[in-house]
Order: structure tokens, then sequence, then C-alpha cells
């Protein structure tokens, strides 16, 4: 009976990851946080408004799972998903918003 239990945990496992490959899951995990980070960099250093006026610009899901962090000093904003992900936005003056490699 144990035997059959860890084969079939197994099985789940490996169809998870399977899945997981199949999906894209890993880049499509990159995508909210570098879609906050460059809506937000826009929001704040091309239009000159304020963060908190600012939030209201991102989609419900992007409220709950990303979190957003804002360094006016250098011009960049930094956004997080889960823990896992990390992608910033740097402000140039002339070019705009882009995110970083």
């Amino acid at each position: 009976m144990r035997k059959w239990i860890v084969l079939a945990g197994g099985l789940v496992a490996s169809a998870a990851v399977f899945l997981a490959a199949r999906l894209h899951v890993p880049t499509l995990m990159g995508i909210g946080p570098g879609y906050s980070a460059e809506i937000v960099c826009a929001c704040v250093f091309v239009s000159g408004r304020t963060p908190a006026s600012c939030a209201g610009d991102l989609d419900s899901l992007s409220r709950r799972l990303v979190s957003v962090s804002i360094a006016p000093a250098t011009g960049s904003v930094t956004a997080r998903s889960l823990g896992l992900v990390r992608r910033t936005a740097r402000y140039r003056d002339g070019y705009g918003c882009a995110l970083d490699d």
C-alpha cells in the first residue's frame, strides 16, 4: 500500500513539473512584476504622478501578488512577485522607462 502512495506521489509531481514546463510558468511569472515595474515607473517619473495615484493603474491581481518599491534617488522602480521574481525599471531622461536585463 505504501509503495503505491509513493508511486502515485511521484507521478503527480512529475506531471506537475511537465505541465509547468509546457506552460512556460517561469516566463509567465516574470511578466507580472515586469509589467508592474514598467507601469509604475512611467506613472511616477514620466507623468509626475504620486505613487498612491499610480496604484490604481495596476489591475487587482497585480496589486495582490506584486509588491512595488520606488527609489526616487535612482529613478527606479522594483517589483517583486511572491518573493521569487524581481524586475526593475529605470527612468532615463529623454528615453523614458525601460526594464533592466
